[in-house]
């Protein structure tokens, strides 16, 4: 097993834990008397806490990949031109390699270690290198670059002038790669930004509207003489089905935040909570694609803005504001 699928197996076990907690806390009965006092409450929250627990690990696993084969991207033009040196001295394409391997190029020192043992217990070079392709195909450069380097060794070219020009070619990507990240780079504030006034403006939809939606479905209309023009209701009053199942969803959500999920505010709370979950997602995914040309260096901003808005929305439940006086 890799360490993304050991992580995996570890989080589904937490996961199953917590739920278990929950779902005990609601029906598990024993006697007559239940383990624990009946809360729906609990129930939302290990919810959330499982699915993060389960998502947020693979995440940070995928992005620590990605940040892995960057740096080797980065190193790889000085491992192709000591190789060049190796050439150029009389040594041939495997003795080359052993040699290398005593240099530094950060987390390509260890890839070169491995070919370099490889070649000395007499593996063909084909299968070491072909080997190497297989590890580093997440970095379809390095890897691209690798076959050019088997071939022109194979064909029996100009080995020397080949693997210079790839080694200048990987630089000039590199380079460009690192101006394209410091130019867009401002552009990820822009995305936590954008998501943070989301926030702000579903918080004041939340103060401002649901009073009105709970005083118009008649919440609130024989106490204080209000009729009902509009006609609100609660969409998850009466359904069944798939949309019992979301229905479900939000009602757990509303106990996770303290909010009456018999409320119509419970509705329009959970769904104004998951557009702005949304929002938080994508906007950290895309910041990810912009600078850095990769979904999985989105998932840091993604896991950052998300339990930032969970955050915000668990403290306003807790101080009461988030949906005014209903």
């Amino acid at each position: 097993m890799n360490n993304r699928n050991k992580a995996l197996a570890v989080s589904m076990v937490f996961s199953f834990f917590l739920l278990a907690i929950g779902l005990s806390s609601t029906f598990l009965e024993t006697g007559g008397k239940q383990f624990f006092p009946p809360d729906t409450g609990v129930l939302g929250t290990t919810v959330i806490l499982s699915t993060f627990i389960l998502v947020v690990p693979q995440f940070l696993l995928g992005y620590g990949r990605f940040k892995e084969m960057r740096d080797i991207e980065e190193k790889f033009p000085d491992f192709l031109r000591d190789i060049v040196e190796a050439l150029r001295s009389g040594l041939p394409l495997h003795q080359a390699i052993v040699h290398c391997s005593k240099f530094e190029y950060g987390r390509l020192s260890d890839e070169v270690k491995k070919m370099a043992v490889q070649v000395s217990w007499g593996l063909p070079l084909d299968k070491v290198m072909g080997q190497f392709i297989e590890r580093v195909r997440s970095s379809g450069r390095v890897a691209l670059s690798t076959r050019v380097m088997l071939e022109a060794y194979h064909s029996g070219g100009d080995v020397v002038a080949t693997l210079e020009g790839v080694a200048d070619g990987i630089s000039v990507l590199n380079d460009a790669e690192k101006e394209k990240k410091s130019l867009l780079s401002p552009y990820t504030i822009y995305m936590y930004f954008i998501t943070y006034v989301f926030v702000a403006i579903v918080v004041g939809i939340n103060r401002v509207m649901i009073p009105i939606f709970s005083l118009s479905s008649g919440g609130g209309g024989g106490s204080v003489g209000v009729p009902n023009p509009i006609g609100f209701v609660n969409p998850c009053s009466n359904q069944e089905g798939l949309s019992d199942l979301i229905c479900t969803g939000y009602k757990l959500a509303c106990s996770a935040f303290n909010i009456d999920p018999s409320s119509i505010g419970c509705y329009y709370s959970s769904l104004f909570l998951g557009m702005t979950i949304t929002v938080a997602i994508f906007s950290g995914l895309i910041a990810g694609e912009i600078t850095e040309n990769s979904i999985n260096a989105g998932a840091k901003h993604s896991i950052i803005m998300t339990g930032t808005v969970i955050g915000v929305f668990w403290v306003l439940a807790f101080l009461g504001q988030l949906t005014g006086n209903v």
